[in-house]
């Protein structure tokens, strides 16, 4: 092999690693921003249903994550042009997200029948103080199985199945939310 070849070969490496290595950033870049995204809308929808509930959101220390990633989010400056190459990058991840979403809502919906089930059966109420994210929203899933059951007027039996989902599917719409959100919350 001539030198030129070689040396064409050593610059064609050169270039596909620091292609690479800057693609790697991006993404996580991307990543990060669109968990910070999907944990404010979380944590925004969670607030709400409190507030609905009359409860009060402060009880819930888990929130000032939401508060927190709308703070980080605050510092970047946020464009929908951002967001759209954020959607870009992060595109490819979909069918592993889509895989992870059906898991992480199954997660969920367990999580809102234990809770459900301590509500009716104990009086029992999670301890929002110490509640990660993803109780939180499974308490706001289990009420909303519960306010189902009796405005359907059938207070022995609790929503199971498709049904029962509609309120983790309303959040939860895009995969990438549950794979980047719930995950990391379920500790």
């Amino acid at each position: 092999m001539s030198t030129v070849q070689q040396d064409f070969k050593r610059r064609l490496a050169r270039a596909e690693i620091t292609v690479s290595a800057v693609h790697a950033a991006d993404l996580h870049a991307a990543s990060n921003r669109r968990f910070l995204r999907a944990l404010v809308h979380i944590c925004e929808v969670i607030r709400e249903r409190f507030l609905l509930m009359g409860l009060d959101p402060a009880l819930a220390v888990s929130l000032r994550k939401g508060e927190e990633a709308a703070a980080k989010l605050a510092a970047i400056p946020e464009t929908e042009a951002l967001r759209t190459a954020d959607e870009a990058l992060t595109h490819s991840d979909l069918d592993d997200c889509r895989e992870d979403a059906n898991s992480v809502r199954a997660k969920i919906q367990r999580m809102a029948d234990y809770i459900a089930d301590d509500i009716i059966n104990k009086g029992v109420q999670p301890d929002f103080a110490k509640a990660s994210v993803a109780e939180l929203w499974a308490f706001c899933v289990a009420m909303e199985d519960l306010a189902r059951a009796i405005k359907s007027e059938d207070k022995a039996e609790i929503p199971t199945g498709p049904c029962a989902r509609v309120g983790v599917s309303r959040v939860f719409r895009n995969p990438n939310t549950v794979k980047g959100v719930v995950m990391n919350q379920m500790v």
